[in-house]
């Protein structure tokens, strides 16, 4: 198999962490890793939060070539607010890390989501994060920080008070 990434360079096998493996380009850095290996890995690791670090990350912005099928890989989101994208490989179900890509899976604590990620339900809560974060910071924009402060304060403290419901008609407001 040749990297998607470099083309004309081998991939060999590599090990990401005890008990995954993968194929991995030494050039550019980044492996591919079968979707059921991942899923087994993780239901095999404690819960815990990662302590590694992050090194400069790579991104292949063009669509890439599954290199143990040949068919396209699918670009997919891991988090809102990160830029980075996972190619992952319906036809064989293997998917493409970049060079960096583990280690930030590790920093955002998502390796235990791994294949979720590549899901429509985990696409379509990275989109409701994203506008939720939007509609917030608009909402900040047209407030100020201080004002957005009190709205929120209010509607934590609503949200909990027993009489929320004759507070919302006392203020015209349907429920959420």
């Amino acid at each position: 198999m040749l990297c998607p990434v470099c083309t004309d360079v081998g991939l060999v096998p590599t090990r990401l962490e005890n008990g995954l493996t993968g194929h991995g380009c030494g050039r550019c850095g980044g492996v591919l890793v079968s979707a059921l290996d991942a899923r087994q890995w993780a239901e095999s690791q404690p819960a815990g939060s990662w302590a590694g670090s992050i090194e400069e990350l790579a991104e292949t912005s063009s669509a890439l070539n599954c290199p143990k099928c040949a068919h396209f890989m699918s670009k997919f989101r891991i988090e809102a607010g990160v830029t980075n994208r996972l190619d992952f490989c319906a036809h064989c179900g293997e998917f493409w890390l970049d060079a960096g890509e583990w280690s930030l899976l590790g920093a955002l604590e998502l390796r235990a989501h791994l294949p979720s990620i590549f899901t429509q339900p985990w696409q379509l809560g990275i989109r409701q994060r994203e506008s939720t974060a939007a509609r917030e910071a608009e909402l900040i924009k047209a407030l100020g920080t201080a004002d957005h402060a009190r709205v929120k304060a209010f509607a934590d403290w609503l949200a909990t008070h027993p009489q929320a419901a004759r507070i919302r008609r006392q203020l015209g407001v349907q429920a959420p």
